[in-house]
């Protein structure tokens, strides 16, 4: 056979060869970028459905404290004759709440002040079962209660090296605002939150405060802002806890630290000036 034609036949084949070889990997590629899209959809859709179901929760706890705290404001004018009904459609809208939250935490306390309460609806029991809710929704972080946590820490498996969890103080002032309101918010929070998902000025700001002390940001910390006192020569990093004006049942972790980052940037600046005003006395 003439070597011109074996040319063209082993080039023929060699190109078909190289066709079939790139449309072979070029299918790979497509397969394996179609599973990623599924994959990313797919966790898309279960976040989507964790915060749906996040925030139904929110609303049962806020629906059920409020409901009970106007129950209580009601007091004394619920023995008048012309407030019987309005008591009846209190309690029926308290039972509906909790009873949605008993679903959730059937072996807890809350069965058995539920029960006193529709047996006795006076305020105490109100008091009582009202109490019981807020224990509750301090026990969920983020309002949900992390079960796989919990359960590590009561036999000692060690814990996630980046997980902080991260106390919280809210102010009396907004406190006792938002109880007017019929909204309990309790004193102290406590949520956690991952190191590397906090922004990196967030992170600038807790090795400010911790790591000339401790040389790291602890496992489990307090939320500080920065103050100058009187007389000192340089800015108190650990100056004073801060004091969150917000509602924690109801605000997410990430939020909660970007309003503490505002207010932290806020007391630097005065702490500064304050500062700088004093250097400035001292010289003149």
């Amino acid at each position: 056979m003439d070597s011109a034609i074996v040319g063209v036949i082993i080039g023929s084949g060699l190109s078909l060869l190289g066709t079939v070889i790139n449309q072979y990997f070029q299918s790979r590629k497509d397969q394996k970028q179609w599973e990623n899209q599924q994959s990313a959809e797919k966790m898309a859709w279960v976040r989507n459905e964790q915060k749906r179901e996040k925030e139904y929760l929110r609303e049962i706890y806020q629906h059920s404290l409020r409901s009970l705290s106007v129950f209580i404001a009601f007091g004394d004018q619920a023995k008048e004759e012309n407030a019987k009904q309005k008591k009846l459609e209190l309690i029926d809208e308290i039972h509906k709440w909790v009873t949605m939250l008993l679903l959730r935490h059937a072996n807890s306390n809350l069965d058995n002040a539920l029960t006193s309460f529709t047996t006795w609806p006076e305020e105490d029991e109100a008091k009582r079962l009202r109490n019981e809710i807020v224990k509750l929704s301090n026990r969920e972080d983020g309002f949900f209660i992390n079960e796989i946590r919990i359960k590590n820490e009561d036999v000692g498996v060690k814990s996630d090296p980046d997980l902080r969890r991260i106390q919280l103080s809210v102010e009396n002032d907004y406190r006792k605002q938002q109880i007017i309101e019929g909204i309990e918010i309790p004193q102290s929070h406590t949520f956690e939150f991952r190191l590397s998902e906090m922004s990196k000025s967030q992170r600038e700001k807790l090795a400010e405060i911790f790591f000339q002390s401790l040389k790291t940001i602890p496992d489990k910390l307090n939320l500080y802002v920065p103050i100058h006192q009187k007389g000192a020569k340089q800015i108190s990093m650990q100056g004073k806890q801060w004091q969150a004006k917000l509602n924690p049942n109801t605000t997410e972790p990430k939020d909660m630290l970007t309003a503490w980052e505002v207010d932290y940037q806020k007391y630097y600046l005065e702490a500064k000036q304050s500062l700088e005003v004093q250097m400035k006395n001292s010289v003149a």
